[in-house]
């Protein structure tokens, strides 16, 4: 693969960064809807890959080009995202707004409407905010990646609909292994992407202070 356009979960260390960013000591309840919300997002991505791969077959090349062309839109998102704030169709929207409302015009041909990540758990009244944000993160990603699978592979409505399907499922059950303690959950999805990725993939969990998902790391 070419070396400048892996994602960070990307190869060899599939989930080591991953679980650098998510396991860190205690942080405020900002700081920790934030890394939730991060999280989430290179969670469902790693679920979208294995759904592709389980339903349709499509290794390690196919999915570069998914990945690639995902990360292209995804750059765009971003930049538009931290600009300025300007009227649109007579209302004044920010930067954050336009990104999604573009990106809804992008993908409104074939991205199944109303997809909604579903709640794990029944979300305590002070943890609510972190569902909502999970929730909206996964939704971006996957309309980033359903923009990279119509781009490189053709896929339309009916299958955008079973890999969002699929790669909920697979989202699930990372969270019952993450029940068990955010390691084991993704050592878990770590063997998935080696079977995909046909490497070795492997979790440092060296700097994990404080589990995301999980409530231990035993």
């Amino acid at each position: 693969m070419r070396k400048q356009s892996k994602p960070a979960y990307w190869g060899r260390n599939a989930a080591r960064n991953a679980e650098k960013r998510f396991l860190r000591e205690k942080k405020t309840a900002g700081q920790r809807v934030d890394e939730t919300r991060k999280a989430t997002a290179d969670v469902f991505v790693m679920c979208i890959l294995s759904a592709v791969y389980d339903t349709y077959g499509i290794g390690e090349t196919r999915l570069h080009r998914v990945v690639d062309a995902a990360n292209e839109r995804a750059v765009r998102y971003t930049n538009i995202k931290n600009g300025l704030p300007r009227l649109v169709d007579g209302k004044r929207r920010t930067g954050p707004e336009i990104a999604e409302m573009e990106l809804d015009k992008d993908v409104k041909e074939y991205f199944p409407s109303g997809f909604v990540l579903p709640a794990h758990k029944m979300a305590k009244k002070r943890d609510l905010l972190a569902a909502y944000e999970q929730r909206r993160a996964a939704a971006t990603v996957a309309k980033l990646y359903a923009y990279g699978l119509h781009q490189a592979l053709g896929f339309g409505p009916e299958r955008m609909e079973t890999v969002m399907r699929e790669a909920v499922k697979v989202y699930e059950k990372f969270r019952e292994w993450a029940d068990d303690g955010d390691y084991y959950g993704y050592k878990m999805l770590a063997r998935k992407m080696e079977e995909i990725l046909r490497c070795p993939c492997e979790v440092n969990d060296t700097e994990a202070k404080e589990p995301v998902f999980g409530a231990t790391l035993d």
